[in-house]
């Protein structure tokens, strides 16, 4: 919501949602209408495009209603929790034409931004490694399913190991119980990339939202790049330099050092291309292959055997260019501590 306010183009005309109490509350703080079906709203309204922040579980009605409606629609990650929802979904956008986006929002932020920036520039080389972690605090979502992490945590990290790294083939996932003895909520995985790299995963909801809560790891034949905790640092080494370029946001940057300006950064890239007809940003594609992977994911550690994604469920036809955002990159402030990222250079 506050995402939505804070873009210049936006008028904010309505909410819907399950509760009458809560969804007339938000409604009144901010002057806006509010309805209890989104069926109404659709029929009510004259909507320009939608958002969905829904649970996962909870995702593919009101998404499927505002696409049959012809609504450009934005929905939170994970797209659904279900993986046939999520290719209906796709199939559904395909088939009216509509443009559609998940928010796998942390692509905005400056660590990896730069690095995308250094994997276009080829100054890592041959991708061997990519590893993925991540560290939640306790407790997890109410969701029944075993080793539902792989979904309600990991989603972001698959979608970034996905843009970084390209197609995953196969996994071999283990899972263990965490500070609850019945449920199994931290997951380690080794992943095959179709190009032949490795990729590490691991993390769940046994920890805590300090330092280390996150970071990405990709390492080449000419040199490594890591982005630590989603804004805190993007680090760089090549074979040709005998020093790290690192990057870290300057202490009065409200932008650079704040995880929710990712949201804002998306949001337009995607109203823009609504607005010019363009492809969105991040497409529903990227949302269910993100989910296919944790399906593998959560099927691996069920098993006990390696699992080829391809059993999970087919890689749906090509559609748009995926794992294209950002389109606009942005360069580091000249008073960020850029060590070799001076404003310029």
């Amino acid at each position: 919501m506050r995402a939505l306010i804070a873009h210049p183009e936006v008028e904010l005309v309505g909410v819907c949602g399950r509760s009458a109490d809560r969804t007339k509350a938000v409604a009144e703080k901010y002057g806006v209408r509010h309805y209890l079906s989104v069926e109404t709203m659709i029929g009510s309204e004259q909507l320009d495009f939608a958002t969905v922040s829904t649970g996962e579980l909870e995702h593919f009605a009101p998404s499927s209603a505002l696409i049959e409606a012809g609504i450009p629609t934005l929905v939170e990650k994970s797209l659904t929790f279900d993986l046939k929802e999520s290719a209906d979904l796709v199939r559904l956008s395909r088939a009216r034409n509509v443009p559609c986006g998940v928010n796998f929002n942390m692509r905005y932020l400056m660590p990896f931004q730069l690095m995308r920036k250094a994997l276009d520039e080829n100054e890592l080389g041959r991708l061997i490694s990519l590893m993925w972690r991540f560290s939640h605090r306790w407790p997890p979502p109410n969701v029944s399913q075993d080793v539902a992490v792989a979904i309600t945590h990991h989603i972001h990290g698959l979608n970034l190991l996905l843009t970084f790294g390209g197609p995953i083939q196969r996994v071999s996932a283990i899972a263990t119980a965490g500070q609850d003895p019945a449920r199994r909520t931290t997951l380690g995985a080794v992943l095959t990339f179709a190009s032949g790299a490795l990729g590490i995963l691991y993390g769940g909801v046994d920890g805590g939202l300090s330092n280390d809560t996150m970071s990405l790891e990709c390492q080449g034949a000419s040199g490594r790049a890591t982005a630590r905790d989603a804004t805190a640092e993007f680090r760089l080494w090549t074979l040709e330099s005998k020093l790290d370029r690192i990057w870290t946001p300057f202490f009065g940057d409200v932008d650079e050092g704040n995880f929710q300006k990712s949201v804002d950064w998306h949001l337009v890239e995607f109203i823009d291309a609504v607005k010019h007809r363009r492809p969105v940003p991040i497409p529903l594609e990227e949302g269910y292959e993100a989910l296919r992977v944790a399906w593998a994911l959560i099927e691996s550690a069920k098993s006990g055997d390696a699992v080829e994604l391809e059993m999970i469920a087919p890689s749906l036809p090509p559609g748009g260019e995926l794992y294209r955002a950002p389109f606009n990159f942005r360069e580091p402030r000249a008073d960020a501590n850029a060590t070799g990222y001076a404003h310029g250079r």
